[in-house]
């Protein structure tokens, strides 16, 4: 009697599905043998404990770190290897390793992709080149923010986390700051009239999540197409609409002070 040959499973991916689909794998499979491929030299890290080793609370990111254990015979784990090809028709993985550049070629009977997801960039132009010059997607160094009026855009844990970090790192440091958590278009409304009536305004927002990320472009193009003379255009606006020539001239804005223009009354 030959022996049956056993699966081959391969995960891309060493974060929570990553880990959980290796471990459903091996559950369901009791035979099968499971390669967990991950870009990190390390296995995993607790991602909500971040504010707290930046806030100094924690004294150092090592202790967010965790270790997946292998099983002999069953779990093997590539850390430090880039998967820079997948052969579907071969069922063949080719990663890199990334301090020897040496590539490994592997076969697998299932193939699990968890490699993680990215932030979703504004989709208009420069949008990528503002990333760190006034737009974040995260507090990685909150150093970055002192001094400055900080918008957190959204009502979620992760923008609770970042608020209570940015309001205890500028309070350690002398630095006044003002931090707005919102989750939904009328109490952003609201917040931001309430900041331009004390004549104060922001210079960067944080996004946290895609609603708050699609209101924020629509008042961007509004005041773009809508507010804003283009010298391209001999200082018109896009829309083409002009006020009376001698009203007087005001100032307004948008998002709490990050968009400004000046216009003349209806």
């Amino acid at each position: 009697m030959t022996e049956e040959k056993r699966r081959e499973i391969i995960v891309i991916g060493l974060g929570a599905s990553g880990l959980y689909s290796s471990k459903a794998a091996l559950n369901q499979d009791r035979t099968c043998h499971v390669t967990i491929i991950e870009m990190r030299d390390f296995d995993q890290f607790s991602p909500c404990g971040l504010p707290f080793v930046l806030e100094g609370m924690v004294d150092d990111f090592e202790e967010l770190k965790h270790v997946v254990p292998e099983v002999k015979g069953r779990l093997d784990k590539l850390l430090g290897y880039e998967v820079i090809k997948v052969d579907p028709e071969a069922k063949t993985v080719t990663a890199r390793e990334l301090s020897s550049g040496l590539e490994k070629v592997m076969a697998y009977d299932s193939l699990i992709l968890s490699n993680g997801a990215r932030p979703i960039n504004l989709p208009i132009p420069g949008s990528k080149e503002f990333v760190g010059k006034g737009l974040s997607y995260a507090v990685l160094d909150p150093s970055t923010f002192v001094g400055k009026r900080t918008l957190i855009v959204g009502g979620g844990d992760s923008a609770v986390d970042n608020a209570l970090l940015l309001k205890s790192f500028y309070k350690s440091r002398g630095a006044r700051a003002t931090v707005l958590i919102t989750n939904t278009p009328e109490t952003l409304r609201q917040e931001l009239e309430h900041y331009k009536s004390r004549g104060e305004s922001f210079d960067r927002m944080i996004f946290l999540g895609r609603a708050s990320l699609d209101r924020a472009i629509a008042e961007y193009v509004a005041q773009y197409h809508e507010e804003r003379a283009h010298q391209g255009l001999g200082n018109e606006l896009i829309s083409g609409r002009r006020a009376a020539g001698k009203a007087t001239v005001v100032a307004s804005e948008r998002l709490g002070g990050l968009l400004k223009y000046y216009h003349r009354e209806a």
